[in-house]
């Protein structure tokens, strides 16, 4: 058992370039898993954020070539009261 320790400690003092370089490694790894997490959380809230002082709904369509666009357009608005303003 105390031959063991006594190999360990060994190793540590051996290594610990090796063994800081990895912690160091960890550090930045965890920083930037941090900052992207963070960033992707900030960016969906503020979507969230710009959507309902828009007022826009839980529902957003988007529609190309429709053949009778003017239509479309009528119906919304009649449908959708902020529109008319």
């Amino acid at each position: 058992m105390l031959e063991h320790q006594i190999l360990i400690r060994a190793g540590i003092k051996k290594h610990k370039g090796s063994l800081l370089g990895i912690g160091i490694l960890l550090f930045l790894t965890a920083l930037s898993l941090t900052a992207v997490l963070m960033t992707a959380f900030v960016g969906n809230r503020y979507i969230r954020e710009e959507m309902e002082r828009l007022r826009f709904g839980d529902l957003t369509a988007w529609a190309s070539n429709v053949p009778d666009a003017d239509f479309l357009t009528e119906s919304i608005r009649g449908q959708v009261p902020f529109l008319s303003e």
